[in-house]
């Protein structure tokens, strides 16, 4: 039963399924850190398939561009 979706344990900005969360996590825990070429060369690019989790790399930019401008 999926009612929040988590934070993603390698890109911690990207909120997922909790299936997705489970198997990043468990693939984390067996190399013992988190696994960021494979979070970013394969997993990420899949993620971005799915509408839930496409608006969400477009919403990152635009609030960390807005906190550069304020800088």
């Amino acid at each position: 039963m999926e009612l929040i979706p988590r934070m993603h344990p390698s890109g911690n900005w990207l909120r997922v399924r909790d299936t997705v969360y489970r198997s990043a996590l468990e693939r984390n825990i067996a190399k013992g850190a988190p696994d960021m070429e494979h979070f970013w060369g394969v997993e990420l690019p899949a993620l971005l398939q799915h509408p839930e989790c496409r608006r969400q790399p477009l919403e990152r930019v635009a609030d960390l561009q807005a906190k550069s401008d304020a800088i």
